[in-house]
């Protein structure tokens, strides 16, 4: 059998959209996720399902994103320390009450039962009455949390993804992440 199929849209409908065909598609009992500009090591899916194979009440688990393009400039660079303290402190510590705020559009992994639930409800949000487009990897962790599952850190579970190397590119990304923040923490 197949492991991996490819879904292509006639014209481009979102991340959004481009997930939840996988979630309905996808036949496993876990789905892992990986954005476009990401590159993983050999055994990153392995590791990043891991949590879920141990303990049946973990429905999401966060990948540990480094910074692929970190030679490039500065901002890359610094950039990549930024992602160690989000990373391996402030996602390490939630991890140890089972409490991931964000599993990461770069590598996350999901327990197909926490998310076909709420699939519906996730891919319709809104958000003072206006489609929720950005951050559906912070909503998507909110979901399946809000089941009573918990979300954990996998740091051997590693995922190099391209940042921003402008400040124009660096302001729209955290735009992008400090939107969707307030929404879900609304």
């Amino acid at each position: 059998p197949k492991l991996i199929k490819a879904i292509r849209f006639t014209k481009n409908r979102g991340k959004k959209e481009g997930l939840y065909a996988g979630f309905t598609r996808g036949k496993g009992e876990y789905f892992v996720t990986i954005d476009s500009d990401s590159v993983i090591t050999p055994d990153t899916v392995k590791q990043v399902i891991a949590p879920m194979l141990n303990d049946a009440q973990i429905g999401a688990v966060a990948g540990n994103v480094k910074v692929y393009n970190r030679s490039r400039c500065v901002m890359a660079r610094m950039l990549a320390v930024r992602f160690v303290l989000a990373f391996d402190f402030l996602r390490a510590s939630q991890s140890m009450y089972g409490a991931v705020t964000c599993t990461p559009g770069a590598l996350s992994a999901y327990r197909r039962d926490a998310i076909l639930p709420i699939l519906e409800q996730w891919r319709t949000q809104t958000f003072i009455g206006r489609p929720a487009i950005i951050g559906e990897d912070r909503a998507l962790t909110n979901f399946v949390m809000r089941q009573g599952y918990y979300i954990t850190y996998q740091r051997s579970a590693v995922v190099h993804t391209v940042v921003p190397e402008t400040y124009q590119g660096l302001c729209r990304m955290y735009l992008r992440w400090d939107r969707s923040n307030f929404r879900e923490s609304w």
